[in-house]
């Protein structure tokens, strides 16, 4: 029997969304893994809460572009969830201006004092909706903010 390196069993059967569509799994360093499959957006406060996060405030980070794009979605799927578990996370969204040029030290400022101001924790976790700068922002705003809170990475 072959077990991963993250001690995951692969002789089980293969990961499946909630609409039956096998997902891939890509472990990578400690933990962390990758998985990807269509229809995992909505599925993502689900699979949180089975990794084993309990997060008091989750902050969705994100670039205007993707956030008019996918965060209404992504927000229902938080809502739907807290609703069918008799509640959840607070849930906040923060998005800047789309592009490389928004990538510095303003844009991590603000974010942390969008936090700040809305009394975010260590308990907090934030999830980048979005990749490359959102990412890079969210990822790197995540590991300094009050010496490091989780991220989820959702790349579009």
């Amino acid at each position: 029997m072959a077990a991963a390196s993250n001690g995951r069993d692969r002789s089980r059967s293969p990961m499946r969304t909630g609409a039956g569509v096998e997902v891939k799994e890509i472990p990578v360093i400690g933990d962390s893994r990758v998985l990807v499959a269509p229809g995992l957006l909505e599925e993502i406060p689900r699979r949180i809460l089975a990794a084993g996060m309990k997060p008091g405030a989750i902050v969705i980070v994100s670039d205007k572009t993707v956030d008019g794009l996918y965060g209404d979605r992504l927000v229902k799927a938080f809502e739907s969830h807290a609703a069918e578990k008799g509640g959840g996370p607070r849930l906040l969204r923060y998005a800047f201006e789309a592009g490389e040029a928004s990538k510095n030290r303003d844009t991590k400022a603000a974010i942390e004092d969008y936090m700040l101001a809305n009394k975010c924790t260590r308990d907090s976790a934030i999830v980048a909706l979005g990749g490359g700068v959102v990412g890079d922002l969210a990822g790197f705003t995540a590991s300094t903010y009050m010496r490091g809170i989780p991220v989820v990475q959702v790349p579009t």
